[in-house]
């Protein structure tokens, strides 16, 4: 039985063990560590097995991880961000 129902296109490593799978029909999936909310379900659990959706996605084109936060591009141009906001990582002009 497949993990994902679509092909996965695209894989981004973050670098705070989190991994992130664009599918090939648009949506983005998550699988590991969730701390800082890397899996964008809106707890701080970790889960590595089985991957889980990113909610709110459709239409992904891009997809990048940095040490614990997830960017997806979308077909219109705009940008999402999701997870730890160190830095000012989420780009909303926010700190954490």
């Amino acid at each position: 039985m497949p993990v994902f129902p679509s092909p996965v296109v695209q894989i981004a490593q973050g670098g705070y063990n989190f991994t992130l799978f664009r599918l090939q029909n648009g949506d983005v999936w998550g699988v590991g560590r969730n701390g800082d909310g890397e899996l964008a379900d809106g707890t701080t659990t970790d889960r590595y097995w089985p991957p889980q959706q990113i909610p709110g996605l459709s239409n992904v084109v891009d997809i990048a991880a940095g040490r614990s936060t997830g960017y997806a591009v979308l077909s219109d141009g705009t940008v999402r961000s999701w997870g730890g906001n160190f830095e000012s990582a989420l780009g909303d002009g926010s700190t954490y």
